[in-house]
């Protein structure tokens, strides 16, 4: 940007002589200071702090020394072997899942909107689906001039003239697509179809195929193998045409992926991490030493470089797997279920990478979790320099050294989900909770007096086996909400006796506490919006103007102002105690938010899919008016929880009236369910979704409001 000329133009500062000059040029400084200042503050918004590091890493491929990978559906390149990775650039839009590699050119699926090309290393991209009857591409593969794009319920589509135009070229359900040499083949409902001249046509080969759920297929020469859903790998020396498995050593479960490198064959497993082969799958050896995500979803390799995604990122061996290091630097795609700020430390707890710290107020990150056995962590508490994290299955940890090291509580607390921690008169309390598909019920309230190194239960007056939610202590009040119950209970005696305190709340289910001052503060789900209590649950007022009737999953308490994180709404403020609530999503393109957490500057958003963003609290001091908007744009949001067991949450915003339908499908296309068929006004809306009548696997969920559709994928474990 040029020089500021000033308001009377270029030239009026050299008619302007001695002291009055340089008082003018003193006065004309400090005004644009200030106004530089107040235009930052009134300009300033949400922005994202590039971490934690992780997210959804669904595939890898490489062009060269450029290495390229899907991850919480954006595609990031690096050019320093996974150092450090970086968005790629523009004109890419829909959940990329598939990348494919043709000489020089990058293609990528995605869910909703097709197939986009690059030529210049992610840098640009352009749609090339025209002719596509099925936007939804799962699968990607070339040979030659062609590629070909595997979808799930519409087989796959062929196209010579990169992308210009497509044909279908094999109608069936297709669960994967694999290149071995000239020849193509294509997992489906069936077991293996295979084409030898570029998928004219196609020859069902299954001989000795005892499994037809196949996940993944890979070759060299004449060589194939083909990973199942059931744990087996299986291999074949003709090209598909015979198949035979031994599979000594291989964890029995499903095989996502598969990798060749030199003599060793890689598998991928969803739950069992990564095995080695040297002899072609006959026998089999783990190869998880630093891997802290088992659940792999893709794996490639580069040379002797072996790069392994996962459900929470990146891992690369050196070692032919005998050694894993995580390479998420700069990916941002991570789901935070949990914040805390603690002097000028940031902690946040992510689902699958653990414990990561920002001293800098989000600018950087760094995974401290030595020590800790789950990388799931779900809550945070602080009792003087004694940090606490609550986990998925193995209950609590403890750390005196900022995360450097952690400690496992003893086994008095059981090894289970704690979604809630809070500390009261030196007493540490873990709210346990059943969680969704698997694992024990909920066993209430614990409490510890010895800064967490032995625990004992305290759920006199709970009800049996309680799932606990959320919990907060104000002086000698201790609050206990329990999701599943729609209940608030209530201690004066440090946990030894529990007394409902919910009178006047209708039966929502309840995710989030707060305090400000002596007010409590209960976030709720649909239209409940937030509770409020002045004295301690005896009696309960709604506040739900301008909020939208989404769950409340987080709330926050900074000064007079209080945030509600708003599950698939964004952030909503408040400086009224609840009496009208205004959107703060400047610049918030993340809706899912999971976590909230303040520290006298910065608000912080912990989101699922996106990392921690932040937002300065100062620009926020206007937080007072009521503002609910009409959503500008059709929206289909991820189902909440996922995996889940048997009910779930769909969400959907509508920018216009329109009649609407919402179905599930399952992999085969057939129609299982239909959850809504009405004309809807615009607005946003909230589904609930029971699937208890049906079995464990992949569903879809598809959204149909005028000529709008959109379909994405739910996971129901039991």
């Amino acid at each position: 940007m040029g020089a500021y000329p000033g308001p009377f133009g270029r030239n009026c500062l050299s008619s302007i002589k001695g002291d009055t000059m340089k008082k003018y040029a003193l006065l004309t400084f400090s005004t644009i200071i200030l106004l530089l200042a107040w235009q930052e503050d009134v300009h300033a918004q949400w922005a994202p702090t590039i971490g934690p590091g992780g997210g959804v890493a669904q595939s890898i491929a490489a062009i060269g020394a450029t290495l390229f990978s899907a991850i919480g559906g954006q595609v990031y390149l690096s050019t320093n072997n996974g150092t450090s990775w970086t968005a790629a650039g523009s004109g890419l839009s829909g959940w990329v899942n598939s990348l494919a590699v043709n000489g020089t050119t990058l293609a990528a699926s995605t869910n909703t909107d097709g197939i986009f090309l690059s030529t210049d290393n992610g840098t640009n991209w352009m749609t090339i689906d025209n002719g596509l009857p099925n936007l939804h591409i799962r699968y990607l593969v070339g040979i030659g001039s062609h590629l070909f794009a595997g979808t799930i319920v519409n087989g796959v589509y062929r196209s010579s003239d990169n992308g210009a135009s497509w044909d279908t070229v094999l109608t069936d359900t297709v669960t994967c697509l694999g290149v071995s040499g000239t020849y193509l083949f294509a997992g489906t409902a069936n077991g293996i179809a295979r084409s030898t001249d570029n998928g004219s046509s196609w020859t069902s080969v299954i001989s000795g195929l005892r499994n037809l759920g196949v996940r993944c297929i890979i070759g060299s020469g004449n060589t194939v193998f083909a990973g199942t859903d059931n744990g087996l790998v299986y291999s074949s020396s003709d090209s598909g045409t015979n198949w035979s498995s031994a599979n000594s050593g291989l964890s029995p479960t499903p095989v996502y992926s598969l990798a060749l490198s030199g003599a060793n064959l890689f598998a991928g497993t969803y739950g069992g991490g990564i095995y080695l082969s040297s002899n072609d799958g006959v026998s089999w050896k783990a190869v998880n030493s630093g891997l802290t995500d088992t659940y792999v979803m893709s794996l490639f390799a580069n040379g002797q470089d072996i790069y392994a995604g996962t459900w929470g990122g990146l891992f690369l061996s050196t070692d032919s797997g005998a050694s894993w290091t995580e390479i998420n630097g700069g990916t941002a795609k991570s789901e935070v279920w949990a914040l805390l700020s603690k002097g000028s430390n940031l902690f946040a707890g992510t689902r699958y990478n653990g414990v990561w710290l920002s001293t800098d107020d989000g600018t950087s990150w760094s995974a401290v979790n030595s020590g800790l056995t789950d990388m799931f962590i779900r809550s945070f508490a602080v009792s003087g320099n004694t940090l606490f994290a609550g986990t998925y299955s193995s209950g609590v940890f403890s750390s005196t050294n900022n995360g450097t090291t952690w400690t496992q509580s003893d086994t008095s607390l059981p090894r289970i989900d704690v979604p809630a921690l809070a500390v009261n008169e030196g007493n540490i309390f873990a709210g346990t909770e059943g969680w969704w598909y698997s694992g024990p019920p909920g066993q209430g309230v614990f409490r510890s007096t010895n800064n967490g190194v032995s625990w004992t239960s305290v759920d006199s007056g709970l009800p049996y086996q309680p799932s606990i939610q959320a919990l907060v202590a104000s002086g000698s009040n201790l609050f206990a909400e329990s999701m599943y119950a729609t209940t608030i209970y209530r201690s004066t005696n440090n946990g030894e006796r529990w007394t409902e305190a919910d009178s006047g709340i209708p039966g929502y289910a309840l995710y989030s506490l707060a305090m400000k001052d002596t007010i409590l503060l209960a976030g709720a789900s649909g239209n409940g919006g937030v509770f409020f209590s002045s004295n301690n649950g005896r009696s309960w007022t709604e506040s739900n103007a301008g909020l939208p009737p989404l769950q409340i999953s987080a709330l926050a308490v900074s000064g007079s102002k209080i945030f509600a994180g708003v599950y698939g709404g964004g952030i909503y403020g408040s400086a009224n105690n609840g009496g009208n609530w205004t959107a703060q999503n400047d610049g918030l393109t993340p809706t899912l938010i999971q976590s909230l957490a303040a520290n006298g500057t910065y608000l912080f958003a912990g989101t699922i899919g996106d990392g921690v963003w932040r937002r300065p609290l100062s620009e926020m001091a206007g937080v007072k008016s009521a503002n609910f908007e009409i959503p500008k744009k059709f929206l289909l949001s991820q189902n909440y929880p996922n995996p889940f067991n048997p009910t779930t949450t769909i969400s959907f915003e509508l920018p216009s009236q329109s009649f609407v339908t919402l179905k599930i499908f399952d992999v085969l296309g057939n129609q299982v369910s239909t959850i809504i068929s009405e004309e809807l006004r615009a607005g946003t809306y909230t589904r609930k979704w029971n699937a208890a009548n049906l079995t464990s696997g992949v569903y879809f969920y598809r959204l149909q409001a005028g000529t709008y559709h959109e379909t994405k994928k739910l996971l129901l474990l039991k």
